[in-house]
């Protein structure tokens, strides 16, 4: 159920569905996890955040079974973004690194995150190796394409973000988020009716989307 809130950026709603499951199962680790993370989400509550992981870091890393082993690299890269939330750069860094050095688990997410560190640092060209080394390492994935469309995005290249988001899309036409990314680009870009097909694609999705729903509405259209 938090998930689908997640989908439709209800946030609210996600924190209370995993403050529910916490109080059911205070020791599920994979519900303290994404509760920590649902918090920074909706209040950019870093402390908090941190503090919930940081409370129970000595019971991820034990690892038993690979189900554990994810879990730990997902801490990692969680604790990688809390990081660089503070613009502690260093550190965001060798958080990514640890999650790197687990064998069994993919990369690209660590490489995604250390090329957003390097871009808040400004050294754009760093960041965009990174993105790229990511992508390299899962080109079907569609969401290492949305990362690279907002580092692109973030840099001043337009139209590279609208070629990167719309690979997004090729990969994943059911993904809600590259339509969130298109809708507000090309609104950026000028482009009216490209921000309202990509409204259009949103509720095609999602038929309850208030979001699309209310940018239709800018616009003077009911959905």
């Amino acid at each position: 159920m938090g998930d689908g809130y997640a989908n439709r950026g209800d946030w609210q709603r996600v924190a209370e569905c995993y403050d529910r499951a916490f109080t059911l199962e205070p020791d599920n680790l994979d519900v303290l996890l994404r509760r920590a993370q649902v918090y920074f989400q909706l209040n950019h509550d870093v402390a908090t955040a941190e503090q919930m992981i940081r409370a129970a870091l000595h019971r991820l890393r034990l690892i038993n079974r690979f189900e554990d082993e994810l879990r730990l690299h997902n801490t990692y890269i969680f604790l990688g973004q809390l990081a660089q939330a503070q613009g502690k750069w260093d550190e965001a860094i060798e958080w990514f690194h640890q999650a790197m050095a687990m064998p069994r688990v993919g990369d690209r997410w660590a490489m995604a995150g250390i090329a957003w560190v390097y871009n808040a640092k400004g050294d754009y060209a760093e960041a965009l190796t990174w993105m790229k080394r990511a992508i390299a390492e899962a080109p079907e994935d569609y969401a290492m394409y949305s990362g690279l469309g907002g580092l692109l995005w973030s840099q001043g290249d337009l139209i590279g973000a609208l070629q990167a988001f719309e690979e997004a899309v090729k990969l994943a036409p059911n993904a809600l988020g590259p339509y969130y990314s298109l809708a507000e680009l090309r609104l950026q870009m000028g482009d009216v009716n490209g921000a309202i097909q990509a409204y259009y694609q949103i509720l095609r999705l999602d038929p309850d989307n208030t979001w699309a729903r209310k940018g239709l509405l800018k616009f003077g259209i009911m959905p």
